[in-house]
């Protein structure tokens, strides 16, 4: 599973709506996301019972996501491609936090004998 942000989300809903009305200059749908990603709203509406997205997990990811990004984000090949993808970065964060992890030691070589 990959999370998509905000900018991600709607970077795919502008390509779809190309695909559709490639005449109009304005988009007839207008997509919004506020409060989408509003953790203490989700959790007060009762929407958040997963417990790996209560804060102290997400702190997790984000710390893991962190280290992770220092160590492989900025790496690329010689023909300027990064050297490793974002998706097995994001997606090592999560198996990290989903697999009852409660800190970080460790993630660098979790990383590299699973996700490289």
């Amino acid at each position: 599973m990959v999370c998509l942000g905000p900018k991600e989300v709607q970077k795919y809903f502008k390509k779809i709506l190309i695909l559709i009305d490639m005449d109009s200059k304005t988009p007839k749908v207008q997509f919004t996301f506020d409060g989408c990603y509003n953790y203490e709203r989700l959790k007060k509406e009762g929407m958040v019972t997963d417990w790996r997205y209560s804060e102290e997990k997400l702190e997790l990811r984000q710390q893991v996501y962190t280290i992770l990004l220092n160590k492989y984000g900025g790496l690329t090949n010689e023909n300027g491609e990064p050297r490793y993808s974002m998706k097995s970065i994001t997606e090592c964060c999560h198996d990290w936090v989903s697999q009852g992890h409660v800190n970080s030691n460790g993630i660098v070589k979790y990383y590299e004998a699973y996700y490289q």
